[in-house]
């Protein structure tokens, strides 16, 4: 046939990427994992900081203040990760895309910014941060002043 049009199917390349979205996938769980365990470490340093209770108490401060220093020391430690991680990620991901892009020749140029339910996720992971330190807070608050100078002595 003169003139005629050869026509092939060409392979996805996004298929052959298969076992790196498997690999994401666990990367992602084990970061959520890791956060998880930052978070419980932080509300359990409500309970290392019965010193800091007893100042709070001696300047004065009431128990919903002293509650509410404890759950912004833990909002703030939460949404400076978060800010952090956020910058830190939005400028390294698309290098790596791109790199991994152009090793497996799909190309560079694929990265896209992260979809805003990525960044509402994010959010909300800061306020459920806030929501879990409001009840080692309140605890720590409604502790006995002799028991909390019995344990730091």
């Amino acid at each position: 046939m003169k003139g005629g049009a050869d026509v092939r199917e060409i392979p996805n390349p996004v298929r052959e990427l298969s076992a790196v979205h498997g690999a994401l996938g666990g990367l992602t769980t084990v970061l959520a994992l890791i956060a998880l365990a930052e978070l419980s470490t932080t509300i359990a340093g409500v309970w290392d900081r019965r010193r800091d209770l007893l100042a709070l108490r001696a300047i004065g401060l009431t128990p919903r203040q002293i509650m509410a220093v404890i759950v912004a020391g833990t909002g703030f430690t939460a949404l400076a990760d978060a800010l952090v991680e956020t910058a830190v990620g939005t400028l390294i991901s698309p290098r790596l895309i791109d790199l991994q892009g152009r090793s497996s020749g799909i190309g560079a140029g694929v990265a896209q910014q992260p979809p805003l339910a990525a960044l509402l996720v994010l959010a909300a992971a800061v306020v459920g941060a806030v929501a879990v330190s409001m009840l080692p807070a309140s605890r720590a608050v409604r502790q006995r002043l002799a028991d909390t100078l019995g344990d730091s002595l």
